[in-house]
């Protein structure tokens, strides 16, 4: 049993602006209740019903880094999402929010950064934390795809938080230059070469 207390939580406050990757198949912001896939840490369900899933990011480089320019076996990044079908959107919350400090337990750290092998471990620990402290609001980790300290990525829980304590900002798909323009950055951050997704050096 982890020990969450104020030492182990981690507080966003209300205005804080985050970033999250869409699809177009959805509606614009929407948690992920398909129970479909594998993820990080989900999907899991309690009581019988599907955890909604909802996963962003402190800047937009690491939300495109979790999700479309991510690393491969071999330590190369490419491109693992439907671009066409994807968006960025930024939000502010409307409200403050507790998560879990997944960052200061060195067990579940090692399960971060090793291969998606461990996303079931992950995925039960998620499950073990939203039904024993509905206090908790989700998760906080350091992004493992950009792999820098202090740029996090989140999970809410969305038995807890829904799109109602989102105040959407901009949202932008990839077809438009905005977008297409935080997209070539992160590429750049990331050293990637979006044209045929492989490694710069």
């Amino acid at each position: 049993m982890l020990d969450i207390n104020t030492d182990t939580s981690f507080f966003l406050e209300k205005f804080t602006r985050l970033f999250h990757i869409y699809s177009k198949s959805y509606a614009i912001p929407s948690f992920n209740d398909s129970g479909l896939g594998c993820r990080r840490f989900d999907p899991f369900s309690v009581n019988n019903k599907v955890m909604p899933s909802f996963y962003c990011a402190t800047d937009s480089i690491s939300a495109v880094a979790e999700v479309i320019l991510r690393l491969n076996n071999i330590g190369q990044r490419h491109i693992v999402a439907d671009i066409n079908n994807r968006g960025l959107l930024e939000f502010d919350l409307k409200r403050n929010l507790k998560l879990v400090d997944l960052t200061q337990f060195k067990e579940i750290n090692n399960l971060l950064s090793s291969s998606n092998c461990a996303y079931q471990n992950l995925t039960t620990i998620a499950k073990a934390i939203a039904i024993n402290h509905p206090e908790v609001d989700g998760l906080s980790w350091f992004g493992y795809q950009k792999g820098e300290r202090g740029l996090r990525c989140f999970l809410f829980f969305g038995d807890r938080v829904s799109v109602e304590d989102f105040e959407t900002k901009i949202e932008s798909n990839f077809e438009q230059e905005r977008a297409v323009r935080i997209l070539k950055d992160a590429a750049l951050a990331l050293n990637t070469d979006i044209g045929s997704g492989k490694l710069l050096i």
